[in-house]
């Protein structure tokens, strides 16, 4: 024998669809009647178009760039330190090679 679930299932359903059909039927009939009366016009609703705060033009510039700009500015920053903390390599310049260009230039 099946279980009794099994077979109230569909009825189930059907009386689910049947209400929600006659509820949706009496909304919207409720709708037309309010919606349409003898005295409606339609009328302007003012809107602030402008934001509420003015916003700065060097602000407005920052939060276009995004974080990019942030993050290239502390990598630029980041190597510089490591450029300038190291020993700096001296050159014996004496120990270069002499050319044509070297003596012309110097």
């Amino acid at each position: 024998m099946a279980p009794s679930a099994g077979l109230m299932a569909p009825i189930a359903m059907r009386v689910l669809r049947h209400a929600f059909k006659k509820t949706t039927t009496l909304i919207k009939a409720r709708l037309e009647k309010i919606s349409v009366s003898k005295h409606a016009k339609l009328e302007p609703i003012l809107v602030r178009s402008t934001p509420r705060h003015p916003i700065h033009p060097l602000a407005c510039l920052r939060q276009n760039k995004g974080r990019w700009y942030t993050t290239h500015s502390t990598i630029n920053a980041s190597l510089r330190r490591f450029m300038s903390s190291g020993p700096a390599i001296k050159y014996n310049r004496a120990a270069f090679p002499k050319s044509a260009t070297a003596t012309a230039v110097s």
